[in-house]
């Protein structure tokens, strides 16, 4: 009589876990890629709009949670926070005035469901010092197709 219950309690659970085998739960999420536009000469003290485009599976993103873009100028701690505004699917634009020249980063922060993608890249406004050159020719190449999980 134990034989058939064991027998039967194996084929139970030989049923079941292939049952769940076909349904799986957990999907896993696909990547966001973001891509941050520039304007090709940016000036001080004049208002500058950045455009970050926003992708998943190579189509454009209907709409993120969450973008917001940070700006900060060299290595100085303190930087400045924008909100994104979307102007199309996938398309968020952000306008900065700066009143320094020099070297600055701009970073994405992009959050859709449990994904995040936050790429930075480097730009000048107006002339560069030459400390500044320095630092920018010792950067590591930039990847701002930032797609992180």
């Amino acid at each position: 009589m134990s034989k058939r219950i064991a027998a039967l309690t194996l084929a139970g659970a030989v049923f079941l876990s292939g049952c769940a085998a076909g349904n799986p739960e957990v999907r896993l999420a696909e990547p966001l890629e973001t891509y941050i536009y520039l304007p090709e000469n940016i000036s001080a003290n004049t208002p500058e709009t950045f455009t970050v485009h926003v992708t998943e599976n190579g189509e454009l993103l209907e709409s993120a949670d969450d973008i917001m873009i940070e700006v900060w100028q060299g290595t100085a701690g303190e930087s400045e926070w924008f909100e994104a505004q979307s102007s199309e699917a996938g398309v968020y634009t952000a306008e900065a005035e700066f009143t320094e020249e020099g070297l600055y980063y701009i970073q994405a922060h992009v959050s859709s469901g449990d994904v995040s993608s936050m790429p930075v890249k480097s730009f000048t406004v107006g002339e560069l010092t030459e400390e500044e050159e320095a630092a920018l020719e010792e950067e590591p190449e930039e990847h701002d197709d930032g797609h992180h999980h």
